[in-house]
């Protein structure tokens, strides 16, 4: 359909609106060298639209449509003696011209624009067992690790419905003789879902402690025995989780990090002295977070807590009840009558720039550092 709308065809009638438009009195000649140059620039235009027309350019064909048409009005009008008309016609061609130059950049720019795409390799960055599907179930994506739990390809999986592997509703999945613990969190006012699927059970240190002792080698250990807080390297695996999360889905994410100095050792004092008393204030610590918080060890005396789905607005209340723990474990354990708490806490709001793990402990140990006078990080 588009064939007939060429500037040739359309330029019958624009000669035609010349011809009854023009006087007689007033017909004037056009050069023969200016018609060469007319016809050659109307047949290249026209051979352009045809190019553009089978190239799916169709935003730049009413443009040079214009174009052509101006440039044929221009020496029509004066031969017939529509002298009126020819400024028009230098008007549409001048149009025209502006509009293609227009047009092209538009298609320039959306053709070289850059889409985000989570790439294979972006997924093998982050080794969590996750599953994201959209509101029907089907798959739009899945971790590295999580496919070789399923013993399967991306390529076989991408599309086909989570349902095939577990109940989407369950709050536990048996695969390949294994029962998982299963989160479901829906994002984009339920369009897209996203799965995390973990070994039954792995919420207690004693239950983790005992699968790894019983031949599980070669796996993460989950909890540290002696502080009940997570493991240091299952630890960054869940921030790394997290903060993949908040950056993808525009979610606030705060991480709070707390330091006990205790007093100097004596001589005298037993090197154990203090270690009691941070584990039970850690252990105090790891029962009040939720399950979806995360809180590692980061120093002698130092633990970073990560908190999900936490603004700024809440991050500081957060900070001061953790600290408030010390006081009171403090009838049990004498040794924090003489303590100093320090602490920072900081918020991400989503977005491309968050720090990775490592990143963000690095982050806010040198903020502690920046935050307190040498002194009191003497204790190390």
């Amino acid at each position: 359909m588009k064939w007939i709308t060429i500037p040739p065809v359309i330029a019958i009638g624009t000669i035609m609106v010349a011809r009854a438009m023009g006087e007689g009195s007033i017909v004037g000649e056009v050069d023969l060298a200016i018609w060469g140059l007319v016809w050659l620039l109307f047949i290249i235009l026209s051979v352009l639209y045809g190019l553009f027309i089978v190239n799916g350019f169709s935003i730049g064909l009413i443009p040079l449509q214009a174009l052509a048409q101006g440039i044929i009005l221009c020496p029509m009008s004066i031969v017939y003696g529509a002298k009126m008309f020819q400024w028009l016609g230098v008007v549409i061609a001048v149009c025209g011209s502006a509009a293609l130059v227009v047009s092209y950049n538009q298609a320039e720019a959306e053709r070289n624009k850059v889409v985000p795409v989570e790439t294979e390799n972006d997924v093998k960055q982050i080794p969590l067992n996750f599953i994201v599907t959209d509101d029907t179930g089907a798959i739009l994506n899945i971790s590295e690790s999580m496919l070789k739990i399923l013993g399967m390809e991306r390529i076989d999986t991408i599309g086909k419905n989570v349902s095939e592997w577990f109940s989407p509703v369950s709050k536990t999945a048996e695969i390949n003789e294994k029962v998982w613990d299963v989160k479901r969190k829906g994002y984009d006012n339920g369009k897209n879902f996203y799965f995390e699927l973990n070994p039954k059970g792995l919420p207690t240190a004693e239950e983790s402690t005992e699968e790894i002792g019983n031949g599980g080698g070669g796996q993460v250990e989950f909890f540290d025995s002696d502080t009940q807080l997570h493991s240091y390297r299952y630890g960054l695996t869940r921030i790394s989780d997290e903060l993949y999360r908040a950056g993808r889905y525009n979610h606030p994410v705060s991480a709070i990090m707390i330091r006990i100095v205790f007093p100097q050792l004596l001589p005298t004092d037993d090197m154990e002295k203090y270690i009691r008393p941070f584990r039970a204030y850690c252990a105090r610590v790891i029962k009040d977070l939720r399950q979806s918080d995360t809180a590692i060890q980061t120093g002698e005396s130092q633990l970073l807590v990560v908190l999900s789905e936490c603004p700024y607005q809440m991050v500081d209340s957060v900070a001061e009840r953790l600290m408030a723990i010390v006081n009171a474990l403090c009838p049990t354990f004498e040794e924090f009558l003489h303590v100093t708490v320090l602490n920072v806490y900081e918020c991400f709001e989503g977005g491309n720039n968050l720090p990775n793990a490592q990143e963000l402990v690095d982050r806010m140990t040198h903020a502690m550092t920046k935050k307190y006078s040498a002194t009191a990080l003497s204790q190390d």
